[in-house]
């Protein structure tokens, strides 16, 4: 942990760099995915919300937010991009320890973060910790490539890892073991999008089988 810490810390003024190099990309991504977890009017917390973009869509829907992240530097930049928005307010806190009560949060997002944290397992268990039962959860984070794309994947995976500490991660596998039921699932190349409703235990036991059926990739 200390060691992304200081990447992101030293790093934080090139971060945006990352959504150019993307052509926009990144930033599409995050609107689409704010956009199918129905914000309007609620209280949504963004994990590891860097330089707080995702923070600043969600902060447009009338409703408050709270972004957090555990680089000092990189909420310097959010608090600069967001001035004057007072419903948004940012925090820095470990996502694996979120210091909130359970079942505070309406919405949960996490565009680019949970393939930097270095317990992923934690950081989705404590997310779903302090989501509403009903409520949506919004992730994006890189995985593994399919066809031909495999054979670019190791050049840019290493450059994820050297540069931004992050790697291929399987969070469906992983999302599978909490009550979370699929509404969405989009194939981004190197990167994959989650939207998922928090549920009765038991209610996700059911699903858990159809996960792969009822995914609509995009």
């Amino acid at each position: 942990m200390l060691k992304t810490r200081t990447i992101y810390e030293f790093l934080a003024p090139f971060y945006d760099l990352d959504d150019v190099m993307c052509l926009g990309a990144k930033q599409h991504w995050r609107k689409k995915i704010v956009k199918e977890l129905d914000v309007e009017g609620k209280l949504a917390l963004d994990l590891a919300t860097g330089t707080g973009r995702t923070a600043k869509i969600l902060s447009k829907k009338n409703g408050r937010v709270i972004g957090a992240d555990f680089s000092r530097n990189m909420l310097k930049i959010a608090r600069i991009r967001n001035r004057g928005r007072d419903n948004l307010a940012l925090i820095q806190c470990n996502a694996e320890h979120l210091p909130f009560r359970d079942e505070t949060f309406d919405v949960v997002t996490c565009t680019c973060g949970m393939d930097t944290v270095d317990d992923l397992e934690g950081t989705l268990s404590d997310a779903v910790r302090v989501l509403k039962l009903g409520g949506k959860i919004g992730m994006m984070y890189f995985t593994e490539p399919e066809g031909w794309l495999r054979y670019l994947d190791p050049i840019i995976k290493k450059f994820y890892e050297v540069v931004w500490h992050a790697g291929n991660v399987d969070v469906l596998s992983i999302s599978k073991k909490h009550s979370l039921e699929m509404i969405r699932r989009y194939d981004l190349l190197f990167a994959e999008a989650l939207v998922m409703e928090k549920c009765r235990e038991r209610d996700s036991n059911a699903r858990s089988s159809d996960y792969e059926s009822d995914a609509l990739t995009n």
